[in-house]
This record gives C-alpha cells, sequence and structure tokens, in this order.
C-alpha cells in the first residue's frame, strides 16, 4: 500500500495542496474505519493498515481522470495498463465481494 500512496501521492498533492490532501487521506482512514466497524459489530477483531486511506486516494483520482491510462508492472514482471476508473471498480468488487459470504452470515 505505500507503493499506492507514493504514486497516487505524486500526481495528487500539488493538485489539492498538502492540507487537503491530508485531509482527504485521514478522511478515507476514517471512513474506511467506520465501515469496517459497522460490519465487524458483532464479531469484533483488530483493524491495522492504511488501506482505506489509499482506496479513498484512488476513488478520488478516478473520479478526477476517469479516462487516463495508467500503467505499471504486476508481479514487478507482467506490465500492465489500465484505467483508473477499471482498476477502482476492479478493486471494489475483490474488496467487496468475499463480504457477501464471510461477513454477512
Amino acid at each position: 500500500m505505500i507503493a499506492g500512496l507514493l504514486i497516487l501521492g505524486r500526481e495528487l498533492e500539488p493538485l489539492l495542496g498538502s492540507r487537503r490532501f491530508l485531509v482527504l487521506y485521514a478522511a478515507a482512514l476514517v471512513l474506511g474505519a467506520l465501515a469496517w466497524t459497522a460490519v465487524n459489530w458483532r464479531h469484533g477483531g483488530v483493524l491495522i493498515g492504511g488501506t482505506a486511506g489509499v482506496y479513498g486516494l484512488l476513488a478520488f483520482y478516478a473520479s478526477l481522470y476517469p479516462s487516463t491510462e495508467i500503467s505499471f508492472l504486476l508481479f514487478f514482471f507482467f506490465p500492465v495498463t489500465i484505467k483508473p476508473k477499471h482498476l477502482a471498480l476492479g478493486l471494489l468488487a475483490i474488496a467487496s465481494f468475499p463480504s457477501l459470504f464471510y461477513e454477512t452470515r
């Protein structure tokens, strides 16, 4: 997730400024923590990490530049080119699909 923060931060921080970028990242972290708490209220557990913040930055970037192509190396070997809107929707599907089977029982 550090790589995602570095890549998205390099694009968004000059656009938003340092303070707004930090507010956006913190708001995404808080909203992610609240969503996790709402889903895991009865089961308990521990929430660790900043994935929700990076996902929030990706969602913001995808809303600003939905058709810009992003190129990166998957597993440091396979070159991949994808649009941010497809990446955000794909990660949303991957993150929410298991909750249909595990969290809702």
